[in-house]
């Protein structure tokens, strides 16, 4: 528990029924010697059962505060009786780094409500089932014991389950089987009258049912016989009249599926995409629309040899680049559909990770793509023009294993649509992901397929439209991952930051940025090659976490109004954030500033994520924003120094190049300007002094500073602050590169601005 403050929930425990509420006071003690503000959150329960009389407060030094907490949980179905733990969490602004949490009880007292329902009330047979539906309506378990009897004991129950436990918000059936003791051989039926009840353990009501059963005589024989030989007739005569008049095509007499296309069996190896090339072609005088008004109706299937697999992956794509979610097949199920009228979903926006990579192998490397596998035996001889089109291509290293952006990999492309602008052919993957297992041999694996429409709930074929696989040859076979040059960036420059090549915490830092068209003779256009690389890996594991917008700067096409701008569309780059001692901090961000007085920045996103390695931003120009608009609260905490290495009061953050700030700081004191900050009472953000944001500025700039700001070792030594590297570049048509900021006219303006109440000049920012 941190020493600036304290937590107490009183009561800890509390009971209510559903529909009613029960309140505890959460009370917050400032133990600290500064003004904090608080927040408060319930977790544990459902959103909508607590509610707190205030979630964010401020609280003097010494003094108390006392938060009403309402927990009423509904009068619902889903409102179970038992005990719910939930935590009461309160965090500092002032320290975000520290929070309490205390613990409590919910108790919701159960209602027990339940009804029943016997059918049928009236059986005829040798032996009488009947069904007693008991539906538990209230919020707790019942069990039920259940009994039946007759005046004369002339039957037997069996009655399953018995007792029988119902949960709340389910209903339960219990079967019940009346056999009578004695039954005649032959003549009338006889009526047994039966007397159900029904006794709940947990509430005192008992319920009774009236049933009876129509006993009938041991032996009938002539009478079923004859039935029996009618009957056989009559089916096989009614069947034979509807299968000739109304069947379907594709059904044989036995109902037996029949398929227009039949591929060869293979080997389904695990690590391996096979591809089934095929085209949809209309029937004669049929207009073709798009998308087809029909499903693709597949069959996989193959045999339990003792050791296969227990299910198989299908992926579709049509010639336009759209897929079909994949469908797992068990070995034992039925035919799968995709439905080919719902047009898809572009393939690059469906995640078919698992499936097309090889977890067998370790590392993790990207499943091959066979070569010409499946052949269709009366396939068009040449299609010299047909090749494979990966769904996806992956980022490699030079020994082939992947590059995972965390626990993604990354895409080198997403192969949605085909190179070849003649494609007309649609594409099934089939793909045996089951790396955990081994076998001797690979599954046979016997693939149908079919164009079918939906006719009154039923599958059938359809006559408009034929299926004809296509042969793939050898040489057509794709590459499932890139080389290296796709997945790189070509940084335009890259420079070291901070004190003595570390970022300081209280120090903010500034870069020029210069632009140039690259077409310009005059514009050096070499790549620049990343300056580091962490010890014990590969060259490539500098890309690990590069984002998409920085990997997509060579591929972007600029529309017209972008190439005719005076500066880039894109500003990207990254830092890395070099491991220093144990007390090195783990945060920084960038604030982009152009000559127009708009900014950019990366606070939210968190720039440094992790050590040692480098951690991307990306700045899109039009979407910017006047700086007025983006250094507002929690942007303004890190312009201040905290802990000052005086150990004096905080003051404004020193930037380290003659610019303008980024915005001016309020002091009351102009003698005194360095220890006399002001901040907002309640949310502890520094005041602003307004109409102190440049509108225009020489040249653009880029700020970085360093995060860190409850870390006094970062702040107070070199040793302990971590050394940061910064690489940059435009966007196709424009280079940027790092330049000594050019001197601002006021010389070193200060980054304070004396201000005063009376006047008006306070601003929160």
């Amino acid at each position: 528990m941190p020493d600036t403050f304290s937590l107490k929930l009183t009561p800890s425990i509390l009971e209510v029924m559903p529909g009613q509420e029960v309140e505890a006071l959460v009370e917050v003690e400032n133990t600290g010697h500064i003004l904090d503000v608080y927040t408060i959150e319930v977790t544990g329960l459902r959103p909508s059962w607590p509610s707190l009389s205030e979630r964010s407060f401020s609280v003097f030094p010494g003094d108390r505060a006392t938060v009403v907490l309402e927990l009423h949980p509904p009068d619902e179905p889903n409102t179970i009786a038992g005990t719910y733990e939930f935590s009461v969490e309160v965090s500092s602004q002032f320290y975000p780094g520290e929070h309490v949490s205390i613990s409590g009880q919910l108790v919701v007292l159960p209602v027990y409500s339940f009804f029943h329902d016997l059918h049928p009330s009236r059986v005829k047979g040798a032996e009488g089932k009947f069904t007693n539906t008991i539906s538990n309506t209230g919020n707790a378990d019942l069990s039920f014991s259940l009994q039946g009897e007759t005046p004369d004991d002339s039957c037997e129950f069996l009655i399953r389950p018995n007792p029988a436990r119902v949960p709340p918000q389910e209903t339960l059936e219990v079967a019940i089987l009346a056999k009578p003791t004695r039954r005649r051989w032959l003549g009338k039926d006889k009526i047994l009258n039966i007397t159900f009840t029904v006794t709940p353990e947990q509430a005192p009501q008992v319920v009774t049912f009236a049933a009876q059963l129509e006993a009938i005589p041991r032996v009938r024989l002539w009478h079923l016989a004859a039935t029996a030989i009618f009957l056989v007739f009559l089916s096989i005569l009614g069947y034979s009249g509807y299968w000739a008049a109304f069947e379907r095509e594709d059904l044989t007499y036995f109902r037996q599926e029949t398929w227009p296309v039949e591929l060869k069996t293979f080997g389904a190896a695990h690590g391996v995409v096979y591809s089934i090339l095929f085209r949809v072609q209309p029937g004669e005088g049929v207009e073709e629309v798009s998308p087809l008004p029909l499903h693709l109706r597949a069959s996989v299937t193959w045999p339990d040899t003792g050791d296969v697999p227990k299910s198989l992956a299908l992926i579709l794509r049509d010639p336009s680049g759209h897929c079909w979610e994949h469908r797992h097949l068990a070995r034992t199920a039925g035919p799968v559909q995709f439905p080919l009228f719902s047009g898809g979903t572009p393939c690059g926006s469906i995640e078919f990770n698992r499936l097309l990579l090889d977890h067998g192998h370790e590392p993790v490397r990207p499943a091959k793509y066979a070569p010409q596998i499946v052949v269709f035996d009366e396939a068009i001889a040449d299609h010299s023009h047909v090749h494979i089109e990966p769904v996806d291509q992956y980022c490699v290293r030079k020994d082939g294993t992947v590059i995972f952006d965390g626990k993604k990999p990354r895409l080198a492309a997403a192969h949605g649509t085909s190179s070849d602008d003649e494609t007309d052919y649609w594409t099934m993957y089939l793909i045996n992901s089951n790396d955990y297992q081994e076998y001797e041999e690979p599954p046979q694996v016997a693939i149908r397929l079919k164009g079918s429409v939906l006719d009154k709930g039923k599958t059938v074929r359809d006559r408009n439209y034929e299926l004809q696989v296509i042969a793939v040859p050898r040489e057509g076979t794709p590459l499932p991952a890139s080389d290296e040059t796709t997945c790189e960036i070509e940084w335009d420059d890259h420079a070291r930051l901070g004190t003595d090549g570390r970022l300081i915490g209280g120090d903010i830092y500034v870069k020029g940025l210069e632009f140039c068209l690259r077409s310009d003779p005059n514009c050096e256009s070499e790549s620049v090659e990343p300056e580091y690389t962490p010890e014990g890996t590969s060259e490539l594991h500098i890309l690990k976490n590069h984002a998409d917008p920085c990997l997509r700067l060579g591929q972007v096409q600029l529309d017209e109004a972008a190439r005719g701008s005076v500066g880039p569309a894109m500003v990207c780059g990254d830092l890395l954030w070099e491991q220093g001692q144990d007390d090195t901090g783990t945060s920084a961000f960038v604030v982009l500033r152009d000559p127009r007085g708009n900014c950019w920045s990366t606070l939210e996103s968190k720039t440094v994520q992790e050590l040692d390695q480098p951690t991307p931003f990306a700045f899109e120009i039009e979407e910017g924003l006047p700086c007025e608009e983006v250094i507002r609260e929690e942007v303004l905490w890190y312009l201040i120094n905290w802990f000052p290495t005086d150990g004096g009061l905080p003051r404004s953050a020193i930037y380290k190049s003659p610019v303008e700030p980024l915005v001016k700081l309020c002091v009351v004191d102009a003698t005194d300007a360095e220890s006399h900050l002001v901040f907002e009472d309640t949310t502890v953000i520094p005041q602003v002094r307004p109409h102190t944001y440049p509108s225009t500025t020489e040249g653009w700039h880029l700020f970085v500073i360093n995060g860190s700001i409850y870390n006094t070792e970062v702040s107070a030594g070199h040793e302990f602050a971590p050394r940061v590297s910064l690489h940059v570049t435009g966007d196709e048509r424009w280079r940027v590169t790092l330049a000594d900021p050019a001197p601002s006219r006021n010389g070193m303006p200060s980054p304070i601005a004396p201000c005063s109440e009376s006047n008006g000049e306070l601003s929160s920012g």
